[in-house]
């Protein structure tokens, strides 16, 4: 599709510099079996191949899903807009502000 505006050729090299990094491009830029993987998925590339990774983290010869499952919450967090749900009552949510700051 036609941008409205160009983008800028160094972001853009930048940006298939590091899908190279990556392993998710070639380097003809073409798109490699990874690459398919990590574009099936709604995250930033980084957290792509992260997430991709993760499922060979299990333990030396065990099924423990330990640091799998550590590193997706990881991903999921970072993916997140606002990882911070205030509900209940108005009059609950009148310490978010202070709590926020607190965790922070």
């Amino acid at each position: 599709f036609d941008f409205l505006d160009a983008p800028d050729q160094k972001q853009l090299a930048c940006a298939l510099l590091e899908l190279h990094a990556l392993g998710a491009l070639e380097s003809h830029g073409i798109l490699t079996p990874l690459g398919h993987a990590m574009a099936s998925l709604a995250l930033e590339p980084d957290l792509a191949r992260a997430a991709l990774e993760s499922v060979h983290f299990t333990g030396e010869g065990t099924t423990d899903p330990t640091v799998r499952n550590a590193v997706l919450a990881v991903v999921a967090m970072l993916s997140a807009e606002d990882v911070w749900y205030v509900g209940g009552k108005a009059s609950d949510r009148r310490g978010a502000p202070s709590a926020r700051r607190d965790a922070a």
